[in-house]
C-alpha cells in the first residue's frame, strides 16, 4: 500500500511539473493593434500577464504584442500566417518569436589597445547608444602609449571628409551626438553621415593611428545607432525597465538583462543602458 501511494505521489509531482513546465507566465511590455485574449475574456495591454496556455485571437492580423519573461528574454506574439483568419483563436505558445540577445560584456574599464579593438569590433553592425552620449572608461596609458595626442571620428558627408575630435578627460572618452553630427554649428542630417571610423591623431608625427591594424593600415570601423525615447517606449524596453524596477533588482542587473534583450536594435554596452535606465526609470 506504501509503495502504491509512493508512486501516486511521485506522479502527481512529475505531472505538476510538467504542467508547470508547459505553462510559461508571460509579462506583457506593449501592444500594437488589437488581440483578444479568448481565455480571459479581455483585450492585451500592457503592465498585464498572459500565459502560453491562454488562447488568443487577432482581430488584426498585423497585431503585435510584445511579452517578456526573465526566464525567455523578449519574445514578439504575432500571426505566422497573416493569410490566415485572423478571427481563429490560437494558443499563444504557437505564436511566439523569440528574439535575438547578445551585448558587449559587462563594461569596466579599457586597458589595453587590443581591448579597445575588441570593444568596437563586437559592435560592428550597429554600436547602440541610449540617450545622447556615451561614455567609455580608459585607462590614460592606453593612448599615453600611442603617443600625446587627440582621438577622433572621421566620417563622410555630402562628398566632405569630417573630423570630430572626442572628448578624452580624468580617463573618460566620450561621444556626445550632438557634437559628432553638427558642422560649423549646425546640425546635419544624421543618416546622410557614412564610413565613420575611431582614430587618434599623434601630435609629434602629425599623422594617424590606425586603430583596427596599425600593421596594415586598417582603421576601426564605427557604426553608432542612437535609438529615439518613442522607438524605445513602442518596443516595450521602458515598460521592462519599469517591471525589473518593481522587481526590485539592483541597477546594474538591471541593465544587463536589458542589454542582452535590445540587440534587436543594435549591439548595446550594458553601461550605457545602466545610465540611461537611472536617468529615465522613475
Amino acid at each position: 500500500m506504501r509503495k502504491l501511494t509512493f508512486l501516486f505521489i511521485l506522479t502527481l509531482l512529475a505531472f505538476s511539473f510538467a504542467t508547470s513546465q508547459a505553462q510559461q507566465v508571460y509579462y506583457i511590455l506593449a501592444v500594437k493593434g488589437k488581440i483578444y485574449n479568448q481565455t480571459t475574456k479581455k483585450y492585451l495591454k500592457p503592465r498585464t500577464k498572459i500565459s502560453t496556455s491562454d488562447k488568443v485571437i487577432f482581430k488584426d492580423k498585423n497585431a503585435v504584442a510584445i511579452l517578456y519573461s526573465r526566464g525567455k528574454g523578449r519574445i514578439k506574439l504575432k500571426l505566422k500566417n497573416k493569410a490566415a483568419a485572423s478571427e481563429s483563436a490560437i494558443f499563444v505558445k504557437k505564436t511566439l518569436f523569440a528574439q535575438k540577445q547578445g551585448a558587449i560584456s559587462r563594461s569596466g574599464v579599457i586597458n589595453s589597445l587590443t581591448e579597445f579593438q575588441a570593444h568596437f569590433n563586437k559592435a560592428r553592425n550597429g554600436y547602440l547608444i541610449l540617450g545622447n552620449k556615451l561614455e567609455l572608461k580608459i585607462n590614460p596609458e592606453v593612448f599615453a602609449k600611442l603617443g600625446k595626442g587627440q582621438p577622433y571620428i572621421r566620417y563622410k558627408y555630402k562628398g566632405q571628409e569630417i573630423n570630430k575630435s572626442l572628448k578624452y578627460k580624468d580617463g573618460t572618452l566620450t561621444i556626445d551626438r550632438d557634437e559628432l553630427f553638427k558642422i560649423d554649428g549646425e546640425d546635419i542630417q544624421e543618416e546622410l553621415a557614412t564610413d565613420l571610423i575611431i582614430s587618434y591623431y599623434v601630435y609629434d608625427k602629425k599623422s594617424s593611428i590606425y586603430l583596427a591594424e596599425p600593421e596594415t593600415e586598417k582603421h576601426l570601423a564605427f557604426k553608432p545607432v542612437f535609438v529615439a525615447p518613442e522607438t524605445l517606449k513602442e518596443e516595450g524596453f521602458v515598460a521592462m525597465g519599469q517591471y525589473l524596477k518593481e522587481e526590485k533588482l539592483s541597477d546594474d542587473d538591471v541593465a544587463q538583462e536589458m542589454a542582452v534583450n535590445l540587440v534587436s536594435l543594435g549591439t548595446p554596452n550594458p553601461s550605457n543602458v545602466r545610465k540611461w535606465y537611472q536617468k529615465n526609470i522613475k
